[in-house]
C-alpha cells in the first residue's frame, strides 16, 4: 500500500505542477511600454515599444538567438539607449530581473526592476519623471505574451 501511495502522490504533484500557472512556461514575455508628455495640460503619447526578454526556461544559446532575432526585426539592439531632446531612457533586458533607467543631463532619475511575476501579471507601472528642463514625461511598463502596440 505504502509504494502505490507514494506513485499517486507523485502522479498528483506532477501533474499540478504542469498546470500551474506559476510553474515556468516556453511562453514568450514582452517588456511593453508607452511614454507620454505633458503639452500644455493634456498628456500627448510620444511614443512606444516592447523588447522579448529571455525565457529562463530555453537554455541560454537558443535564448540568446532567439532573442537577437527578435530585436533585429525591431530595428533595434538590446538595451539601446532612446534619446529624447531632454531624457535618456536604458532597458536591460539581457538579465533574469529587467528594468528601465531614466537620464537627464546625465544624471539617473528614475530607475525601476520588474520582477517576472509582475510582468507576467500584466499590472501597469505608471511613473511620472520630471527632467532638467522643467518638462514632464508619464512612462508606463507591463509585461504580455505578446508586442502590444497602440490601437
Amino acid at each position: 500500500m505504502g509504494n502505490r501511495w507514494a506513485v499517486v502522490c507523485v502522479g498528483l504533484a506532477v501533474v499540478l505542477s504542469l498546470a500551474s500557472p506559476g510553474v515556468a512556461s516556453a511562453r514568450d514575455l514582452y517588456l511593453n511600454h508607452y511614454v507620454w508628455q505633458l503639452i500644455d495640460d493634456e498628456w500627448v503619447r510620444l511614443g512606444y515599444g516592447c523588447s522579448l526578454l529571455p525565457n529562463r526556461v530555453d537554455s541560454g544559446r537558443a535564448a540568446d538567438e532567439a532573442e537577437a532575432a527578435e530585436e533585429a526585426q525591431r530595428g533595434r539592439r538590446p538595451d539601446e539607449i532612446d534619446v529624447a531632446a531632454d531624457w535618456q531612457l536604458i532597458e536591460q533586458t539581457a538579465d533574469d530581473t529587467p528594468g528601465v533607467q531614466i537620464y537627464s543631463e546625465s544624471v539617473l532619475v528614475e530607475e525601476r526592476v520588474y520582477k517576472r511575476g509582475f510582468l507576467r501579471s500584466r499590472r501597469v507601472d505608471r511613473f511620472i519623471v520630471n527632467v532638467d528642463t522643467g518638462a514632464a514625461y508619464e512612462f508606463e511598463y507591463w509585461g504580455d505574451d505578446e508586442c502590444v502596440t497602440p490601437e
